[in-house]
C-alpha cells in the first residue's frame, strides 16, 4: 500500500540534563512551623564532598592522576584530601567520600 502523506520531519531533541536528586531533609520531627521535617545537618559537608568528587573526576580525566591538594583542581574549603592506593579520599564534617562516590561517616 502506498501512502500519500508526506513523511514527518525528523526532530532532534536534546537529551535532558541529568541531575542527581538532593535530599537536604532527614527524618520526621516536631518543628515549630509544623512541617514535620528538619534540615539535614550534614548537607553542607556532603555538598562540599560532592564538589570535590566531581572536580577530582574531571582532574583525573584531564591529567590521568588524582589531585593531591584542593588547589590543583581549583577548589577551596575546609576538607582533608589524601591519595589512597585505590584513588583518593576527602573528609570534612565527620564524613568521607571516595573515588567511587561512596560517602561514609567517620566513626
Amino acid at each position: 500500500m502506498v501512502s500519500l502523506r508526506p513523511p514527518l520531519p525528523r526532530i532532534r531533541v536534546p537529551h535532558p540534563v541529568r541531575v542527581r536528586p538532593r535530599f537536604d531533609h532527614a527524618g520526621v520531627g516536631e518543628e515549630a512551623d509544623g512541617s514535620g521535617f528538619r534540615p539535614d545537618p550534614t548537607a553542607p559537608a556532603r555538598e562540599l564532598l560532592h564538589r570535590i568528587y566531581y572536580a577530582q573526576k574531571e582532574y583525573h580525566k584531564k591529567y590521568g592522576r588524582w589531585a593531591a591538594t584542593l588547589r590543583e583542581p581549583g577548589l577551596d574549603g575546609a576538607a582533608e584530601l589524601r591519595i589512597t592506593p585505590d584513588g583518593f579520599e576527602a573528609a570534612t564534617g565527620g564524613l568521607r567520600i571516595r573515588q567511587d562516590a561512596l560517602i561514609l561517616s567517620d566513626p
